[in-house]
């Protein structure tokens, strides 16, 4: 739906919204990126990664020892060892 005002004539209040619509669809779409050229986000460092797994397992000690139903604890225990098999398959 698209605000047009009340007083001009059907035809052109439709004419009106659809150019609103219109203008806001291309406002919406991604640039066109150039052939050739790929965007890629940097690849993170097995430091940093390392780093930020061993973040999550202090994390999910606390919220662990903060307690919770016995589903919360079992989803924490759960996080806690995919965040531990990932340190091994890096051999942090």
């Amino acid at each position: 739906m698209e605000k047009v005002p009340a007083n001009l004539p059907w035809e052109t209040q439709v004419e009106m919204a659809k150019g609103q619509r219109d203008r806001a669809a291309s406002l919406q779409q991604p640039a066109p990126v150039q052939p050739g050229y790929q965007q890629q986000a940097p690849a993170p460092s097995k430091q940093g990664t390392c780093q930020w797994l061993e973040s999550r397992i202090t994390q999910l000690d606390s919220m662990a020892r903060a307690g919770g139903t016995a589903q919360y604890l079992d989803w924490v225990a759960g996080e806690r060892k995919k965040a531990r098999d990932e340190q091994f398959r890096l051999r942090c």
